[in-house]
C-alpha cells in the first residue's frame, strides 16, 4: 500500500474530529478515484479511509510503547 495520506503535525490529537474528517474524506476519495471512479464503494472506502489515517496517526504511539 502506497502511503498518500497527508502529512500531519506531531501535535494533532485524535480529538480533532474536523481534522479526521476531511483526512477520512481525502483518503476515500483517493481509493475510489483508484478504483476507477466507480460507484458503489463509499461505505467501504470511508470504512477502509478510517483504519488508515487512524493506523498511521497512532503507529509513532504504538512504536513508542514497543520501544519502552
Amino acid at each position: 500500500m502506497i502511503n498518500q495520506t497527508p502529512n500531519v503535525p506531531e501535535e494533532t490529537e485524535l480529538s480533532d474530529t474536523a481534522l479526521l474528517r476531511r483526512l477520512f474524506a481525502q483518503r476515500a476519495y483517493q481509493l475510489y478515484e483508484a478504483r476507477g471512479c466507480l460507484d458503489g464503494f463509499d461505505l467501504q472506502d470511508w470504512l477502509q479511509a478510517e483504519r488508515e489515517v487512524l493506523e498511521q496517526l497512532t503507529e509513532p504511539e504504538q512504536a513508542a510503547a514497543v520501544a519502552r
